[in-house]
């Protein structure tokens, strides 16, 4: 097919290459000269930003794994095969995502104690909230909180999810 006038012509691709990777280079050269005002920036001990960003932020992959696991849930509930096989397979999506989503609160209680336990003993908030808790007691509020906000997200997951993938037709899945 010709090209028209109202059709653009398409850049090279080695062109768009040596554009990112002149970008990259950049990048790198600015984090190698400003690597130590920048961590200080961004991950100050005493920085409530930071250590929310640290605590929290590994929940991403959890929701990963959680929407991995209903969609092969929905995928393999619009299969016509045994019943066994189909309800084995659907059970074990099931097992999966709630097991992600208890350990995704299990580990952002973990932090959320240590924070506390931080402020509590006049520490920086973010010290030390990796080093497996030897010294921390969960409060009596851990275990009741742990089940109930795993309940409340595995439900509010399954019901997006839900959402999302009940109108998928085939050639979507």
């Amino acid at each position: 097919m010709a090209l028209t006038q109202s059709q653009p012509t398409p850049k090279p691709r080695f062109q768009i290459e040596k554009i990112v990777l002149g970008i990259v280079v950049l990048l790198l050269i600015i984090g190698a000269i400003f690597d130590k005002p920048i961590s200080r920036t961004l991950m100050d001990q005493n920085s409530i930003f930071g250590t929310v960003f640290q605590n929290y932020s590994l929940i991403f992959p959890s929701i990963i794994i959680f929407m991995a696991a209903q969609v092969l849930f929905y995928r393999i509930q619009k299969l016509e095969s045994n019943a066994i096989g189909k309800f084995s397979v659907m059970f074990l999506t099931s097992i999966a995502a709630i097991y992600e989503t208890w350990q995704a609160v299990k580990t952002a209680l973990f932090y959320t104690i240590a924070s506390l336990n931080n402020i509590k003993h006049k520490a920086p908030i973010g010290a030390a909230n990796n080093d497996g808790g030897g010294k921390a007691v969960s409060p009596t509020w851990y275990l009741p909180t742990l089940i109930i906000l795993t309940l409340i997200l595995v439900i509010i997951g399954f019901a997006l999810c839900h959402k999302w993938l009940v109108a998928k037709d085939e050639a979507e899945m």
